[in-house]
């Protein structure tokens, strides 16, 4: 193990166990909460809430979002196991490197995560 990935895991151990676990519990809804969404969803009943769902712009989005899903989807699968093939049975300059900034992505991942909780 190089000393880099060690110290890359230590504080991404220590990054998970501050924030991944008490910013959840914090921002977690309360039945009430899940009551007043819902509630402001169908205030004006249920039938207006399925005509939001037939408007054409609506459709539109919701198309255009699983036609973007389904190609970069495979792509990001493909590429991703590609470079994982390469990575683990090659040896190529810039191996340890490529590790340590794989950790310290990972590591940083936590702090992304509780900066865009804050916003």
């Amino acid at each position: 193990m190089y000393v880099c990935e060690s110290v890359a895991s230590l504080g991404r151990s220590e990054l998970q166990l501050l924030l991944h676990v008490p910013v959840p519990i914090a921002q977690k809804p309360s039945p009430i909460s899940s009551f007043i969404i819902a509630h402001q969803a169908f205030h004006k009943g249920f039938a207006v809430f399925i005509e939001c769902l037939m408007d054409p712009d609506f459709l539109h989005a919701i198309k255009l979002t699983l036609m973007l899903a389904g190609v970069a989807v495979p792509v990001n699968v493909l590429f991703g196991l590609v470079a994982a093939i390469n990575i683990t049975r090659n040896d190529f300059p810039g191996k340890v490197r490529w590790g340590c900034l794989h950790g310290l992505l990972r590591g940083l991942r936590g702090i992304w995560q509780f900066l865009l909780l804050l916003s």
